[in-house]
């Protein structure tokens, strides 16, 4: 039986108070080089953030993984700032 992996990252939608909510997005992390496929599921609620990656590998550079995650959520916000007229930033730790 082989192990899963599991990433927990979370973050904050800056201004807080725009109360901005997505829901639950999945995306497939593939990474040829290293030998890593990973799904990632992110999900921002009152303007907080939420990403779970499970892997069958484990990943030995989780700030890369971190930087990925926070592109995604970053077109993912940026999107919908853009078709509501407002400017967010978000913050993932």
């Amino acid at each position: 039986m082989s192990e899963i992996f599991r990433y927990n990252f979370f973050g904050v939608v800056h201004p807080e108070r725009t109360n901005v909510n997505i829901s639950s997005l999945a995306f497939k992390f593939i990474q040829p080089n290293e030998i890593i496929e990973a799904d990632i599921v992110s999900t921002i609620i009152c303007s907080q953030i939420s990403a779970s990656v499970r892997s069958m590998t484990k990943i030995e550079n989780v700030f890369s993984l971190k930087n990925y995650i926070e592109d995604i959520i970053r077109l993912e916000v940026d999107v919908l700032g853009y078709t509501n007229g407002c400017g967010y930033n978000i913050e993932i730790i």
